[in-house]
């Protein structure tokens, strides 16, 4: 389809709005047949999008590893 988007953002999307396509559709600038094929490849692949999901959601997440404190960045 090429949308750029990722199916797990029109799931995101759809979560916030209880599920109205055309709300999702207008918020994100797209036809609601592009929301519409998302929610079908959900149905086909729910384990692959669960995974993207859970991925998105641990590299968003704070680290627990400390990082060196940045000599160039201001404080």
């Amino acid at each position: 389809m090429g949308t750029r988007l990722l199916v797990r953002q029109f799931v995101a999307q759809l979560k916030d709005v209880g599920g109205d396509v055309q709300v999702v559709a207008d918020a994100l600038d797209r036809p609601s047949r592009e929301v519409r094929a998302a929610m079908s490849y959900v149905a086909d692949f729910p384990a692959e999008i669960d995974a993207d999901i859970r991925w998105a959601a641990r590299i968003r997440a704070p680290s627990s590893v400390p990082t060196r404190a940045c000599r160039a960045c201001p404080r």
